[in-house]
């Protein structure tokens, strides 16, 4: 090497770390992913009960179509980082780091300045084609539109890899997506923000999503420069690129700074950005007063410091990427696709056993008011025959129609038959009818009245022989009275009832009061299968949803261990 007092070169040098291949502790980590498979496989959402197309049936479909694009996708992008895990492997002795940032942040022409600080025959570079390398002797592209549309990259000396990306936001999704899979093979990441626009939205959620791996990272603002107009000696009209003031570096680099601990929320995983402007040094003739000024010189000791953490970082970059793996790709996967889909099936059964509820009480009320008309005008039929057992029977009847045309109504679009209702309403639940009785004075003393009528005519006639003719006229009067008026005073009577119809009041009370008590339970046996099915989703809604859970803090405690 050139320039051994380079501090980036001799780190560079000095770097003795070696990549590890997934083993047994990686093996562990994707049974995570395994069980979880396994287990969210094991029941179905949709009953057997249920139509093909209904709405319940349609939802606990998508869930299952979506378990299923959650594996797909999971295998789908394992396989798909193979390449990410192949490069790793390949430069297992190598510390490889990532220059990360959005179209046209200068990324390109870092590289190729940190390329210019190695002897020419330590620096090979390559592109990859189809996961191959490929070498080539050109530098990397450089223009202010988006001249990189590949992973390409730079060995420098026998430890050092730089591997440049397709812009993050890119024109091409792509080309985006193939930035983001490649930070995983990264052992460290120059995170690269023009100084046009420091900081925008976008770049921080990236650079949240690169800091939750706990990968070094080192914040850069990049073309920090403006132009400025000047004359030449010959009086023409020139533009140079000049660095931007300490003062005005310093603002932007506060502020990124802010936003960033503002958007992440941990200041602790945040390094405070620097600016540089690679374009600038190159004017200028690239002296060491330059270099200093364009805040290159800061960049070859924070690189050496960079690549010093990356050291520590690499041994257990095999588990890290299969946490990201797990995290970005399976658990991303399931909040982006499973998730919003059982939720808007457990929203749909809860919807659907509000109903059956409130259905089943709307019908416990209609049969209530139609059981008192119709039992009174049942009785009044039955009276006088008595007969309560068909009295029962057609109250049987009523209740079970009743509660079968509810209860189709209530299911008619998921189910396509209701199950015959058993409904015994028993002969003792029906009141008795009651004989109408009147009670009337008998009399039963006509014996007697007829010897005291007697007894009186022979007194009347003793008076009268006593007395002469006057007492005959008395004792006549006196035996008409005894006989007469006085007898009637000693007449015995009893009372006795006679049956002059039948009143059904009482047994139309005793069989409305005991429907009363008996149909609530009744409705209740009607709607239950159809609860039960709906209970039976929502149990297997339920064990889908602790799955993920169970995921979810498995992966927290592999990260808390890693």
């Amino acid at each position: 090497m050139t320039n051994s007092s380079n501090p980036l070169v001799n780190a560079v040098e000095n770097f003795s770390q070696s990549f590890e291949k997934i083993s047994a502790g990686e093996n562990v980590l994707m049974k995570i992913r395994d069980d979880f498979v396994q287990n969210v496989t094991r029941v179905s959402p949709v009953s057997d009960s249920l139509r093909s197309k209904n709405p319940l049936a349609e939802a606990g479909n998508i869930v299952e179509r979506q378990i299923s694009s959650v594996i797909r996708k999971s295998v789908q992008d394992w396989d798909a980082s193979e390449t990410t895990r192949a490069l790793s492997e390949h430069f297992g002795d190598k510390v490889i780091l990532l220059v990360f940032g959005k179209v046209n942040a200068g990324k390109s022409s870092l590289c190729n300045y940190v390329a210019s600080l190695f002897e020419r025959d330590e620096v090979k570079f390559f592109y990859l084609e189809d996961g191959v390398r490929r070498y080539t002797p050109e530098p990397f592209s450089e223009g202010v539109t988006e001249t990189t549309a590949r992973i390409q990259g730079v060995e420098l000396g026998d430890n050092l890899v730089l591997l440049d990306s397709p812009g993050l936001h890119s024109v091409t999704d792509e080309n985006g997506e193939l930035t983001r899979l490649f930070t995983d093979s990264a052992d460290a990441v120059l995170w690269l923000t023009p100084s046009t626009s420091p900081g925008q939205v976008q770049e921080l959620d990236d650079l949240r999503i690169e800091l939750e791996s706990d990968k070094p990272l080192l914040p850069i603002i990049t073309r920090s420069d403006s132009r400025e107009e000047d004359c030449d000696e010959d009086g023409n009209l020139t533009s140079i690129l000049i660095n931007k003031t300490l003062e005005n570096r310093k603002e932007q680099e506060d502020d990124v700074f802010r936003r960033a601990a503002e958007k992440l929320g941990d200041q602790t995983k945040i390094k405070q950005p620097f600016s540089v402007s690679v374009h600038a040094h190159k004017q200028s003739g690239g002296d060491s007063h330059s270099l200093q000024e364009s805040g290159l010189a800061e960049l070859e000791v924070r690189m050496a410091e960079l690549v010093a953490a990356a050291g520590d970082y690499k041994p257990r970059k095999a588990r890290q990427q299969i946490i990201n793996y797990l995290d970005r790709s399976v658990l991303q996967s399931v909040n982006d696709l499973l998730l919003p889909a059982v939720d808007d099936l457990e929203k749909l059964i809860s919807n659907e056993k509000k109903a059956a509820v409130q259905h089943s009480q709307e019908g416990l009320t209609k049969l209530r008011q139609e059981l008192a008309e119709k039992v009174t005008d049942w009785a009044e039929e039955l009276k006088d025959s008595g007969d309560r057992a068909l009295l029962a029977s057609r109250i049987n009847t009523l209740v079970s129609e009743r509660l079968a045309k509810e209860l189709r109504y209530s299911v008619e679009k998921f189910v396509d038959s209701v199950d015959t209702i058993l409904v015994q309403i028993e002969e003792n639940d029906v009141g008795d009818f009651k004989d109408i009785e009147i009670e009337y004075e008998k009399v039963t003393g006509r014996a007697m009245q007829a010897a005291i009528s007697a007894g009186g005519a022979l007194a009347g006639a003793a008076a009268g022989s006593f007395l002469g003719p006057v007492g005959t006229a008395v004792g006549g009067l006196l035996g008409g009275l005894l006989g007469g008026a006085g007898g009637q005073l000693l007449v015995e009577t009893e009372m006795e009832k006679v049956t002059v119809g039948v009143d059904a009041t009482q047994a139309v009370e005793e069989t409305l009061h005991k429907l009363d008590s008996k149909l609530p339970s009744i409705v209740k046996r009607a709607f239950e299968p159809w609860l039960e099915v709906l209970r039976d989703m929502e149990k297997s809604a339920s064990y889908i949803m602790a799955e993920v859970h169970v995921f979810e803090k498995n992966l927290n405690s592999a990260k808390e261990a890693l």
